[in-house]
Formats: structure tokens, sequence, C-alpha cells
């Protein structure tokens, strides 16, 4: 019996996520987007501080400012007790502003310490040569068949191209972060399909979901006699 059997969308998708999900200490830290995303992070708050700084230092003049205004003042009066109430307004508002902005200034300082902790630690992991990851122990689903055409990168890239490209909100892996990275993910996973066809196995519990059965639907050709 001959059967002309394709692969899921859902599957490959789904055997996509979990092969990201195996390899998600270096993926995740390879990941232009999340690295774009800390940078502009880091960049967007260096220069609010930067401008918080600079109003801060145009403040701290104004403050002298009235400060040698009010002392001026005091000097012209006989006692030199009297004080211009609207300078002493202006003092106490300018300095209100200039606690306001301190405090800014601070949590914006220890925001930009915790983004460039994180920088360091994603430029680490962008370093460091990936380490290989052993497989779980496969389990037999059925008999293994007798011949069958292996699928390659290029079909399965197709697959995924094809497929919705919106996520659910349960999904782990977004579908434009497995875009972002499908040259890393297409050779494993093309390599595991191959193995399952080949051998009737799957690669237990957490490939469970990308188990590839084949039916009528249009892509390659394997046969079963």
């Amino acid at each position: 019996m001959v059967h002309s059997p394709a692969f899921s969308v859902a599957g490959c998708h789904v055997c996509a996520v979990r092969i990201f999900s195996v390899f998600s200490p270096v993926v995740k830290s390879r990941s232009p987007t999340e690295l774009h995303y800390n940078l502009d992070s880091n960049r967007a708050q260096r220069d609010l501080v930067a401008q918080l700084e600079a109003k801060n230092r145009e403040i701290m003049r104004e403050i002298q400012r009235l400060r040698l205004e009010q002392e001026a003042f005091a000097n012209e009066t006989e006692s030199g007790a009297t004080y211009n109430p609207t300078l002493l307004a202006e003092l106490r508002l300018l300095r209100q502003r200039k606690d306001e902005l301190e405090t800014r200034m601070s949590a914006l300082q220890e925001s930009r310490k915790d983004l460039m902790v994180q920088l360091e630690s994603l430029m680490k992991l962008l370093k460091s040569p990936i380490s290989p990851v052993e497989p779980a122990s496969p389990s037999f689903i059925g008999s293994p068949l007798n011949e069958f055409v292996q699928v390659t990168n290029d079909q399965l890239q197709d697959i995924i191209l094809k497929s919705n490209k919106t996520s659910p909100d349960a999904d782990p892996i977004p579908t434009k972060l497995v875009l972002e990275i499908l040259d890393i993910l297409l050779p494993v996973t093309a390599k595991i399909i191959n193995i399952s066809l080949a051998t009737g196995k799957v690669w237990a519990i957490c490939f469970k979901r990308a188990v590839v059965n084949p039916s009528s639907r249009r892509l390659g050709s394997i046969h079963q006699h």
C-alpha cells in the first residue's frame, strides 16, 4: 500500500518550538530582537538621565541666582531681616523640582544598572560556544517505515513560511522569533523528522507534540510498503 504523506504545518511549528525550548539558553541569548531591545532601552535611559542631569544643573544655577538676589535684597534693608516673598516662593518651588529630579535620576540610574547587567550576560552568552545537548531517549510508537524520501531543509522552510504567522496567547515562542532563527532550527528540525520517520520513534516528552504522522496531503513522497 502506497501513501503520499505530508507534515502538518502545526506539527512542524511545534517541533521547532520544542527544539527552541531545548536550546533556549543559547538560542534566546542570540535573539537579535531581544539584544536590540535591551540596547535601545539602555540608550534611551542613558539619554534621559543626561537630560535630567542637565536640567538639574540649570535648576542649581537658578537657585544660586535667587539666593544672591535674596541676599542683595536683605542687604538693602536697614535691619537685613526683610525677605522678598516672591523670591522665597520661587526658591521653594525650585528646591522642590530639584528633589523630584534627583529622585527620578536615582531610579533611572538603578534601572540602567539592571539593564547593563542583562546586556553583559547577553554578550557573554553570544561569545560563548554552543554546548551540545543530549536528546531524551526515544520510545517506539509503531513499526518503522520501509522506504521514504528524506525531508530537506528547503521543504521544511517552505512549510513554515507558508504557515499562519500569528501566534496564540499560549504559544511559548512567538512565530516572529521562530522565523528570525529559522536558519538555526531548520537543520536540527529536519534531522529529527527524518529520524522519526526512519525508525518509527519519537523523541520522548519534549517532542511528543511534534509527532509527524503520514497523511494523504501533498509534500514529498514517502512510500510505505
